[in-house]
């Protein structure tokens, strides 16, 4: 068997406007002047975009332009903290202990920090107080038994932690605005994602601060809706649009572009002409796709003692990429068509055909399996803008017996 003669593509957000592929630069130079220039803070940006498209790129990019114009932010990544019961203390502690502005602010954090463990306590957060004691060394647990001795109500609590936030982020700020930028909150637990969004809109939207959502909306508004199963029910759109001001959705990523962006790589890896357009096809303009793609066709490779004849064919690379495919960005699919590959020829000679079939039909050509994914859009668009460059695949016994053969190696 032949050694892949390429390494691992990396998935990592970019961190400099410099390492720019995919034309971003002009979308942050928008972003950023409306967040500097503009009279309104307390507001939340939605960067909405799918997993993979991009999002913390963006915002990597935005926070490296405002830090160039000398303006404060500090980035949260929500899911190092999903497990914890203190998320809202941990997102305000972050943010006034770790943004990239002078560390003015110890002595306001330390004055913060109880009010932000009280109020979590009073709404059920029982770990805040610890996770505020192991930051900040003193007597804040005390402090906060006084508070609850003095029988503070919840709307006093709420109206000094917002007056105090405001305050300390008004000392970061200066005359201007600190940008928070929060990151992966689509990976969290619906309870988390929902207690976020809320914490925003209720008790940190009066601060001289901007807020940039990185989400994929449909992953929110699903643990909106998960949430909030009764009252909210189909409104989880509503819900979202009343916390975000400004919505920003990542652009598609159109195969030019990606092609071009990532030509060494496709290069370097002998993907050209059809297998070049598969994959392109299949990938539908998601670099992080894409990157998963490429490192494992380097693993699909045909075991020396293989007997099929399929190593000799001049379509083993179509066939290989097409079977890769299908195994990365459509693994529902690629898994009916592993357990069943004489039915997986046939079924995606009538997806790329567009052909329908009776009930009947399917179940006498033991189909089922395989049109349980007749209305994924995606992937019937996949196979659709596919076709002319796999018909090498469908064209004779041959073809046919070299995909069958494909989706029984070992190592797919």
């Amino acid at each position: 068997m032949d050694e892949p003669n390429h390494t691992l593509i990396r998935d990592k957000a970019l961190l400099a406007k410099t390492y720019d592929r995919l034309g971003f630069s002009a979308h942050v130079d928008t972003l950023v002047q409306e967040m500097v220039e503009g009279d309104q803070a307390g507001y939340v940006v939605g960067i909405f975009g799918g997993w993979g498209t991009g999002k913390s790129t963006l915002m990597n990019f935005m926070r490296e332009q405002l830090e160039e114009g000398g303006v404060p932010s500090v980035t949260f990544v929500a899911w190092q903290y999903d497990r914890r019961d203190d998320l809202l203390a941990a997102l305000v502690t972050e943010t006034l202990t770790n943004s990239n502005a002078a560390a003015t602010l110890k002595e306001k954090a330390l004055a913060l920090v109880p009010t932000v463990a009280t109020l979590a306590l009073r709404v059920g957060a029982s770990v805040a107080g610890r996770f505020a004691g192991n930051l900040f060394d003193g007597g804040i647990i005390d402090q906060i038994k006084n508070e609850f001795a003095e029988g503070k109500t919840k709307t006093t609590l709420i109206s000094q932690f917002k007056s105090q936030f405001r305050e300390a982020v008004g000392v970061l700020a200066g005359d201007g605005k600190l940008v928070i930028f929060l990151d992966d909150l689509d990976r969290c637990l619906p309870e988390n994602v929902v207690e976020i969004l809320e914490s925003l809109k209720l008790f940190l939207d009066d601060a001289p601060c901007v807020f940039v959502l990185g989400v994929d909306r449909v992953v929110v508004e699903s643990a909106i809706a998960n949430h909030y199963a009764g009252p909210l029910a189909g409104r989880e759109q509503e819900y979202l649009e009343k916390i975000v001001l400004r919505q920003f959705d990542i652009p598609t990523v159109s195969e030019q572009t990606m092609e071009k962006a990532f030509e060494v790589e496709l290069t370097e890896r002998e993907i050209e002409g059809p297998e070049r357009a598969v994959v392109l096809a299949a990938v539908d303009g998601n670099p992080r796709r894409l990157k998963r793609v490429l490192n494992s066709l380097g693993e699909r490779l045909v075991p020396d003692d293989d007997d099929s004849g399929i190593a000799n064919s001049p379509h083993i690379n179509l066939a290989r990429t097409l079977v890769t495919c299908l195994a990365v960005c459509f693994p529902g699919f690629y898994r009916a068509c592993a357990r069943n590959p004489e039915g997986a020829r046939r079924a995606l000679e009538l997806f790329c055909a567009n052909a329908s079939l009776s009930e009947q039909q399917i179940a006498e050509e033991g189909l089922g399996s395989f049109y349980m994914h007749k209305d994924d859009g995606p992937l019937r668009d996949f196979l659709q803008r596919a076709k002319d460059n796999t018909k090498a695949i469908w064209g004779d016994n041959t073809g046919r017996t070299l995909l069958e053969s494909a989706m029984r190696l070992d190592d797919l």
